[in-house]
């Protein structure tokens, strides 16, 4: 049916997030299809507001992201392709 499918998760939530990946996987099992998962960081803004962080806010924020995606997508048996 489909060749591609993208999935939009949110990492803040792991249960939620391991089981929508999950359930995309099963819907796409028999469509031979590449499964995409995208989930987003948000940043800090104005300037002024990011001088409050660390130098290596956005840096530390986008590792704990693709942790965590990473073993949510391991849960739902999916493999991580960067």
């Amino acid at each position: 049916m489909f060749s591609k499918v993208l999935i939009a998760v949110d990492v803040a939530l792991p249960q939620d997030t391991s089981a929508n990946l999950s359930a995309a996987a099963k819907l796409t099992q028999g469509w031979d299809a590449e499964l995409h998962a995208v989930t987003v960081i948000p940043d800090v803004g104005m300037a002024i507001v990011g001088s409050y962080f660390s130098q290596d806010f956005e840096t530390e924020g986008h590792k704990a992201a693709m942790e965590q995606l990473t073993t949510s997508l391991s849960e739902a048996n999916l493999t991580a392709t960067p």
